[in-house]
């Protein structure tokens, strides 16, 4: 899940991450649809294929609440469960096979639903990364931007490209629980889920590379992700967790991170880490 504000380049990104794979490798969903529309790629499915979502906010804004919680559920149990199954008196929708997703959202639109449709059930199985230019990228964009939309490649990655089992060896798994924790802390995501996030992404760098075992060069790729997993709106948070796992009170949290007044904050920060498996729950 691709963060960020409007118009610093998220959906060029998808487009040129379209151009470079091979069309059997992902659906393009663009920001109209529903889980009862998804049954056109029910083959597709089944092969496994990545769902890109280009415009996630102007999908929120256009749907009914209730329909909104039936696809963000069903989503959640694709990518879970690689299977999905609604029935009711009139219809049954079953979808199957081992899809991943590629969404973009504003960050004023995942602020204000990030709790209440991107709870747990769905966030904890997506990568959310949120990038927000400098003043500096700005004024080169707009440079760059039509040099950018000019790219052309020779050639596309196919599924004869790739490697498509890829091994992690024992001796990573605890530098992968390490990693898991920081993530966890920044994205108030559960260490679990954070260790299958870190994996799947090594695999796929590994993936792409043509290598049937990960290396040095895909746990490079976790830690240059990391700056990205802070959201820039609550910058403090993963802060807080952290502070909380070495056993500071809320009062000493407070005073760590210059904030006096923030106790509030801090408590509910907490709180939520603990519901999530993050902290241990209170004695």
């Amino acid at each position: 899940m691709h963060v960020g504000p409007t118009r610093q380049g998220k959906s060029l990104t998808s487009k040129i991450a379209m151009n470079i794979l091979s069309p059997e490798f992902y659906i393009d969903l663009r920001s109209d649809f529903t889980m009862n529309s998804l049954r056109r790629y029910a083959d597709a499915f089944l092969l496994g294929v990545c769902l890109f979502a280009n415009d996630v906010t102007a999908w929120l804004s256009s749907k009914a609440q209730r329909l909104k919680d039936r696809v963000i559920g069903g989503l959640s149990e694709l990518v879970s469960d690689a299977k999905y199954i609604y029935q009711d008196f009139r219809q049954k929708i079953e979808l199957v096979g081992a899809v991943t997703m590629v969404l973009n959202i504003t960050s004023e639109s995942f602020q204000n639903n990030k709790d209440r449709l991107f709870g747990s059930t769905f966030s904890e199985r997506l990568l959310t990364v949120h990038y927000v230019m400098t003043q500096k990228e700005k004024e080169e964009w707009v440079e760059k931007e039509e040099e950018i939309r000019r790219i052309h490649f020779d050639s596309i990655i196919t599924v004869n490209d790739i490697e498509t089992q890829v091994e992690i060896p024992p001796e990573y798994f605890s530098i992968i629980k390490y990693q898991a924790k920081k993530y966890s802390y920044e994205t108030l995501n559960s260490p679990v889920s954070c260790q299958d996030l870190i994996k799947a992404m090594m695999r796929a760098h590994a993936a792409l590379n043509k290598r049937s075992s990960v290396c040095l060069d895909d746990l490079i790729l976790v830690t240059m992700i990391q700056p990205y997993l802070k959201n820039p709106f609550s910058p403090h948070d993963g802060e807080i967790v952290r502070l909380r796992a070495q056993g500071l009170s809320l009062e000493e949290i407070c005073k760590e991170i210059g904030k006096g007044n923030y106790k509030g904050h801090v408590q509910k920060v907490v709180k939520k880490a603990e519901l999530r498996g993050i902290l241990p729950p209170p004695e």
